[in-house]
Parts: structure tokens; sequence; C-alpha cells
């Protein structure tokens, strides 16, 4: 599904919170062989930690969230940066759903945009389109959505009980999957 990133030695998903960056980037490091480095291994916020790994790793897949903000500033002719596209409403209900909604978090997020208030999926939208998306070497979109035709992909049944850490449900799944298939 992603063979088009290919090309880059490294991939960037970032986006909004609760907008998939976490399956999306598990799907791209499984479909392309490279390896999936979730936010917690650079510290969340800590874009020179990312920076260092992107200098030091060969075919990383970063799922970045928090890094949105600054996210072309690791942009580089090698590095495919991949924004997550989701509706509105369904992030929130998502944030509501785990208790991220207007919680401390959010409101960390909103002053890196130098905002108090606000909806920060909106805001991080609002900025890509903008600014940010022309800063960017290589751009690509994903729609929350398309990742469904993914063998990886979860049904929405089946993610209910789902926090921030969905893709290792959907490794098993998938690995199931496979071999039940006999592949």
């Amino acid at each position: 599904m992603f063979e088009y990133l290919a090309p880059f030695s490294h991939v960037i998903v970032t986006g909004p919170q609760r907008s998939g960056t976490v399956i999306c980037a598990a799907m791209i490091a499984n479909d392309l062989g490279y390896q999936f480095c979730p936010e917690t291994r650079f510290g969340v916020h800590d874009v020179g930690l990312a920076r260092m790994l992107l200098d030091k790793e060969s075919n990383l897949v970063l799922q970045a969230p928090a890094l949105c903000r600054l996210v072309h500033t690791l942009s580089a002719p090698d590095i495919a940066i991949v924004l997550m596209r989701r509706d509105i409403k369904d992030i929130i209900a998502s944030e509501k759903r785990i208790g991220w909604y207007n919680s401390p978090q959010t409101k960390l997020e909103l002053a890196k945009y130098g905002l108090e208030e606000g909806t920060i999926a909106k805001v991080k939208y609002q900025y890509w389109d903008r600014a940010q998306k022309d800063l960017v070497h290589n751009s690509f979109e994903v729609e929350y959505e398309s990742l469904s035709g993914h063998l990886m992909w979860v049904p929405k049944e089946q993610r209910k009980d789902f926090t921030t850490r969905q893709y290792q449900l959907a490794e098993k799944e998938h690995a199931s999957s496979n071999n039940s298939r006999g592949g």
C-alpha cells in the first residue's frame, strides 16, 4: 500500500494526536521493511533526539504527532513526511474516549502554536495547509479511512478499548491472519 514511499531512506508520520499516526507508521514500516520508531523512543517532544536518530540510523519510520509543528525542520531530500488526515469530529471523539480532550497535554500542544484555547487538530491542519507543507521537501497526506484496506487495519468495533498503542494489537492481528493463510 505504501510502496511509493520506498525511495526515501526515512518516513516521518505526523499530524494531530489521535489522527492515526501510530497505525499508519506501523503499516508503512511493515510494508517497506523499515524499523518502526514510536515517539516514545525520542522523548515524544525532543526534535533534537529525533534528528539524531534520523542521522544515525537508516530505514526508520518515525511516529511523531507531537513534533508536528516542527516537522519541516526535519525535512530533507531523502525523507518523506506524511501528514495524517482524519475528520476532526472523530479525532475529538477519540480524545474524549481516552481523556485527552482539554487535558494538560492538549494545552501543551496549543501552547506550541502560541494559543491557550482551540481545537488542536484544527490548529495543526491549518498550520500545515497555510505554511508548513510548502517548507517540506517530500510531503504526502494519508486519509485515515484509506488505511482500512491494509491487512493491519483493525475494524472500529474491535478498537473500542484502544489507548495510544493500538499498533501492537494490529501487528498481532496481521501475524495471525498471515498464519491462517499460510503466509
